[in-house]
């Protein structure tokens, strides 16, 4: 299982590849860390984000590998979205691996 440094890695070089998005995003996985993706940078620094998604760093790796659908994780409270949900979606193409 990859960890926080790992998966950080993984999102950065989906960004660069993607280019900047429109919005900020953070990714909050409670005691695990943070990913925090502005202006095309990524980091595990805590900075404000239009877009904070809450969700358990192993429901993430699930998320992110396809085993768990992204509505069901929000409808179920697995994921909780901080801001407009449909920012959210616009980083689904950097996150899916």
């Amino acid at each position: 299982m990859p960890d926080l440094a790992e998966v950080t890695e993984q999102i950065r070089a989906r960004v660069s590849a993607a280019g900047p998005l429109a919005k900020s995003y953070k990714l909050d996985f409670g005691d695990m860390g943070k990913i925090h993706i502005a202006d095309g940078a990524v980091s595990n620094d805590d900075g404000p984000a239009d877009c904070t998604i809450h969700i358990d760093f192993s429901d993430f790796l699930s998320l992110a590998s396809g085993q768990l659908d992204p509505m069901g994780a929000f409808m179920s409270g697995k994921m909780k979205i901080d801001g407009n949900p449909m920012d959210a979606l616009a980083l689904q193409p950097v996150l899916k691996g």
